[in-house]
């Protein structure tokens, strides 16, 4: 959603051009099953969708030895329907109102909404709690994760983000935003803790609530790792996407046979 004229051009073109290439191509991946329905509502024949999420490298996104002391780490773009001015307000209220003082927030990335978030953090006295670390490469940011103490996600739409995928490769309990994208990943109360989107007294108190409870954080760590290395592993995924390109490919081709 990102405006009046933006939105009805990509409804346009959803009802229009999207309904012609459903019905061309021989299989239309989803990398969940919301989003299965949501295509589905677009035209696309229910015959030709499998769904085959994203795999993560956990042999680089691992859980460390330590966990730093009450550290929080979000990582990705930094665009409006990440939710961050919200993140940067449940930050707000943890340090002022809940009175975790020593609690730190690194932000991982950069985007068109940087100078804003900025601004916020000088607005509410922050500098001291909030790091703006940039873009980083992949080892490094592995390195962050893998000493975080909760990995925080309040975005308002998302498909299957790979900065979720590795906090919780890393053992990381996750705090997410209870929308299609982010609720396929984290499981309330077993890897972590879905709030409302655009809350920020939600968010603070959840974060508060994992911050204040280390056996919890504990549990919740060890499902994250159990999870992501069930559902997201290569070992898991790769056989996945082979099988579906050897599906595609026999599809197309036969179906170029019938043709001639």
């Amino acid at each position: 959603h990102r405006g009046p004229v933006l939105n009805s051009i990509q409804k346009l073109y959803l009802r229009t051009i999207a309904r012609w290439i459903f019905k061309k191509v021989d299989i239309v991946r989803c990398l969940t099953h919301e989003d299965a329905q949501e295509v589905m509502r677009y035209g696309a024949p229910p015959s030709k969708i499998r769904v085959v999420p994203n795999p993560i490298n956990t042999d680089l996104f691992k859980p460390g030895i330590r966990r730093a002391k009450d550290m929080l780490v979000w990582t990705g773009r930094m665009v409006p329907e990440k939710g961050l001015r919200y993140l940067i307000e449940a930050m707000n209220l943890l340090v002022h109102r809940y009175r975790h003082k020593d609690v730190r927030l690194l932000l991982i990335g950069a985007g068109p909404q940087q100078f804003l978030l900025y601004k916020l953090v000088k607005k509410y006295r922050l500098s001291n709690n909030i790091n703006f670390l940039g873009w980083l490469p992949r080892k490094k940011v592995a390195e962050y994760l893998s000493k975080a103490t909760l990995f925080v996600f309040p975005s308002l739409r998302e498909g299957m983000p790979f900065s979720l995928l590795e906090a919780l490769a890393s053992g990381l309990p996750a705090v997410g935003s209870n929308v299609p994208g982010v609720r396929s990943l984290i499981i309330h109360k077993y890897n972590g803790l879905l709030v409302p989107p655009k809350d920020s007294i939600s968010l603070a108190r959840a974060i508060a609530y994992l911050l204040e409870n280390k056996d919890l954080r504990l549990e919740m760590s060890r499902n994250a790792r159990k999870y992501i290395m069930a559902n997201f592993s290569y070992q898991r995924v790769l056989p996945l996407m082979e099988q579906l390109y050897t599906e595609a490919i026999k599809l197309h081709y036969g179906h170029s046979r019938c043709r001639s």
